[in-house]
């Protein structure tokens, strides 16, 4: 089953929020420390309360087995985004274990559909070599145009 978190789901979404960066990272949960933890606790208690980051929850009867999250941002009107409404996937995760039996695709499928329903044109992301076939699967295409400066 997949859902949209709420805000009593706030442990959860952070949970898996830490294991998505400690992954990325190749380091334990513990090794982010707890400064860490308390500002993402704050952040998304803050954001999930506003309405300004949306994340979805794919679970069995027995646990979670993959997440999905959603900033929402808003633009200037351009010709072919005249709502100037996107959505940045910020999160994507589906733990090795339950990798490649179609969760993922679930959990795009259902963040498409929801963030279409929410009025968004367009989603964009950062990707890993590993996940980039499921979003080319869902009509991801790459954007040459794009630089990023970190300040």
């Amino acid at each position: 089953m997949i859902r949209r978190a709420s805000l009593s789901d706030l442990a959860t979404v952070v949970h898996w929020r830490l294991r998505l960066v400690a992954e990325l990272r190749d380091v334990s949960i513990d090794s982010l420390g707890t400064s860490f933890r308390d500002a993402t606790h704050a952040w998304l208690d803050a954001a999930l309360a506003s309405g300004t980051y949306f994340v979805w929850l794919a679970e069995t009867s027995s646990e979670f087995v993959g997440v999905a999250a959603v900033a929402p941002l808003r633009r200037p009107p351009r010709p072919e985004h005249p709502l100037g409404y996107e959505g940045y996937v910020v999160d994507m995760l589906v733990p090795e274990a339950h990798r490649r039996g179609g969760i993922g695709s679930a959990l795009l499928s259902r963040v498409e559909t929801d963030c279409r329903a929410l009025g968004m044109t367009r989603l964009w992301l950062h990707t890993t070599p590993a996940g980039r076939p499921l979003y080319e699967r869902h009509g991801f295409g790459v954007n040459e145009g794009a630089l990023e400066k970190v300040l």
